[in-house]
C-alpha cells in the first residue's frame, strides 16, 4: 500500500500511555554503530525518560510518501522523503483492540483542536463533535495516540485501553519501498521475533512456526 501525496506524522501525547506505567507508547529504537541496515536517530531521549518520547517523535518532523505492510497484529509503515533525504520505519503493535482508519483531514483537524477530556481514572481521548455520529445523541470519545496527516485524508492510529505500541526506526537513504517485501534483506527485523510470520505472506516459513515459541523475547 502506498500513497503518492506527502503527509507529516504526528503524535499525540495527550493519549498516550502514562509515563509511569508498565505500557510504553513510543520506543525510538537504538542501533549500534556496525549496524548496515537502520540508522541512529539523532537526540533520542534517554531509554528512561519515557515521557519525552511523544514530543521527541513530534520534533524530528518526520513527512514524506507513506508506504506499508501488515503482518498479523503488527504493521509496519515507512515514510519516506525523498527530498530530506530521510527514511523513517514505524513498527506498530496492535496488541488486544487497537486500530486504525482514514478519515477527512478536515474531520481530524476539527477533532484534536479540542482539549481531550478524561476517560475513566487514567486515560484522557477527543471528544467527537456530534455532527460527526450518526446514532443515538450522545458523546462520542475517541483515543488517538498517532497520524499521518494528509490534505484530504488522515491515517489515525487509536486505541481506548492505550496498549498500542509504536517503534521508530530510521532507515539508509538507500531504503526502497520493496524493501517491505518477504525477500528483503531487512524484512525479518522489520518485525517482532516473536510473533512469526503469516502464511499469505510467507507460506512457507509458516512450517516452522512451533520454533517461534521457544525464541526469548
Amino acid at each position: 500500500m502506498a500513497y503518492q501525496s506527502r503527509g507529516v506524522y504526528v503524535a499525540h501525547p495527550e493519549c498516550c500511555a502514562r509515563p509511569d506505567g508498565t505500557c510504553t507508547t513510543f520506543t525510538p529504537y537504538h542501533c549500534g554503530p556496525a549496524d548496515l541496515d537502520f540508522t541512529p536517530i539523532p537526540g533520542g531521549p534517554p531509554l528512561g525518560q519515557r515521557k519525552l518520547r511523544a514530543e521527541f517523535i513530534n520534533n524530528l518532523q518526520i513527512t514524506g510518501r507513506i508506504h506499508a505492510k501488515a503482518r498479523g497484529k503488527e504493521l509496519v509503515i515507512a515514510i519516506c522523503n525523498s527530498l530530506t533525504h530521510k527514511n523513517f520505519i514505524f513498527r506498530i503493535n496492535f496488541r488486544l483492540e487497537a486500530h486504525c482508519f482514514w478519515m477527512p483531514t478536515e474531520w481530524y483537524q476539527n477533532i484534536v483542536s479540542r482539549p481531550p477530556v478524561p476517560r475513566g481514572e487514567k486515560s484522557f481521548a477527543f471528544v467527537v463533535p456530534s455532527e460527526y455520529v450518526d446514532g443515538p445523541a450522545r458523546q462520542l470519545l475517541i483515543s488517538i495516540q498517532a497520524a499521518f496527516v494528509r490534505p484530504e485524508w488522515t491515517l489515525v492510529f487509536v486505541n481506548h485501553n492505550v496498549m498500542i505500541q509504536f517503534q521508530l526506526m530510521q532507515v539508509s537513504e538507500s531504503f526502497l519501498p520493496s524493501d517491505l517485501t518477504p525477500t528483503s534483506k531487512i524484512w525479518p527485523r522489520l518485525w517482532i521475533r516473536t510473533h512469526g510470520p503469516v502464511y499469505h505472506l510467507e507460506p512457507q516459513a509458516t512450517q516452522g512456526i512451533p520454533s517461534y515459541t521457544s525464541v526469548p523475547p
